[in-house]
């Protein structure tokens, strides 16, 4: 789940820790309140899928669901967008916007308009916790349940303000661990390369 309060992580990158746009580094960055991660059974050139809404943010109230995939994002197709270009893409200023076009499971075709927001610090306590589970099930080989709590973990160490880099840097380790076990190495590379930017930030 490309952390997203970038969420996204996915919505989860470097790009967190750059200043906004006309170089004011006062001015915070965040993402859309979704994670969109690829998923590397799907068919066809479109893998980015939403693994997670988050309660509080935009995307929910605009529609967006587990399981949408996204076709494009800003006017770019996304078919052939590398995950780690993705992320710099979801993540911006507070207060501003992108726009997205998405495919439910059932086939249709939505535009959505997101607004980038940091929930309240009364929302955020209530994300503060990390399961750390990740790792308990990599010690029993359940790669499944190891990806799933890694990046559900790499999704709240995103969604503090500010986020929590040292943290997503290492549930991105843990995330890309299990997919390379799942035999989704070109998955695992790019969460790897993801860690490396977070922890150098």
């Amino acid at each position: 789940r490309l952390a997203g309060q970038c969420q996204i992580p996915c919505q989860s990158l470097r790009a967190n820790a750059l200043p906004a746009s006309g170089g004011n580094a006062q001015q915070r960055s965040c993402g859309l309140g979704l994670t969109i991660l690829p998923d590397p059974e799907r068919e066809g050139p479109y893998k980015l899928v939403v693994t997670a809404v988050s309660p509080y943010s935009f995307a929910k109230q605009a529609g967006c669901h587990v399981g949408d995939v996204l076709l494009n994002l800003d006017g770019q197709d996304v078919g052939d967008i590398s995950v780690q270009m993705l992320f710099q893409k979801l993540i911006g200023s507070v207060g501003s916007s992108v726009i997205m076009l998405l495919q439910t499971p059932n086939g249709k075709q939505k535009m959505v308009t997101l607004r980038r927001t940091i929930p309240p610090p009364r929302i955020l306590r209530r994300s503060e916790d990390y399961s750390n589970l990740g790792p308990a099930y990599k010690l029993t080989s359940e790669w499944d349940k190891a990806l799933s709590y890694s990046e559900g973990d790499l999704e709240r160490s995103m969604l503090k303000d500010p986020p929590d880099l040292k943290a997503a840097a290492a549930f991105a380790t843990q995330s890309g661990e299990a997919r390379q076990e799942l035999g989704q190495r070109e998955f695992a590379v790019q969460m790897f390369q993801q860690a490396i930017n977070m922890a150098g930030v």
